[in-house]
């Protein structure tokens, strides 16, 4: 859990606390950023996994995140993340974080269900006075499937939440080329240079008159 104390009004604090894990963008941008085949996949519940085992560690995921949330280990040299624990979800178990809750202040369902009961809390936070409540579930990433209601939607920099997220193929496309560029100059490389041994031979020193 990540919080920041903050004035609201005169002399009045509060703490903005959210949970800090990956939001399961329905388009997220570590996946269109990463360029090892299998090592990011996104089921079709929406989830989005982390493969280690096809992880390069070249961080381009990281900085394609606009929630900051993939985090690069120096000593395995990979990536990883919150995965909503995958495992559990595919035999039939909420994830661990809401299992855990003890004030079951996370919810678990189908995105449809959560998008009501987040409208009803939001709906709630309104009638006790939190005017700018709101869910947070930004357009700019296509939607999340781990989504907030946070009581001063007005604020969102205080929870260290992006307002406007984008990560969107076309935006991550220039780097996407670049990737691409650099793999074709270096597959031209290696290719002139065997020519040119198969053409001239190993270079030798020349004799000394």
């Amino acid at each position: 859990m990540r919080f920041n104390e903050v004035e609201i009004g005169d002399d009045d604090l509060s703490w903005m606390i959210k949970k800090d894990a990956c939001l399961h963008c329905e388009e997220p941008g570590c996946l269109f950023a990463c360029p090892a085949p299998g090592a990011i996949v996104q089921y079709q519940n929406g989830i989005v996994d982390f493969n280690q085992d096809n992880c390069i560690g070249c961080q381009y995921c990281v900085s394609g995140c606009p929630f900051d949330i993939p985090r690069f280990d120096k000593e395995t040299k990979t990536v990883a993340k919150c995965n909503m624990c995958i495992d559990r979800v595919e035999s039939g178990l909420e994830p661990a974080c809401v299992k855990t809750c003890p004030t079951n202040a996370i919810e678990w369902g189908i995105k449809e269900d959560m998008l009501a009961l987040a409208e009803k809390k939001v709906d709630r936070l309104n009638e006790r006075g939190y005017e700018h409540a709101a869910l947070y579930n930004p357009g700019g990433v296509g939607g999340t499937h781990m989504m907030y209601v946070v009581p001063h939607g007005d604020r969102l920099e205080d929870y260290s939440l992006p307002a406007h997220p984008t990560a969107s193929p076309g935006q991550l496309r220039g780097l996407n080329v670049l990737q691409r560029v650099g793999s074709y100059l270096l597959g031209f490389g290696v290719i002139a240079a065997v020519v040119h041994f198969l053409a001239v031979g190993p270079e030798r020193p020349e004799e000394q008159v």
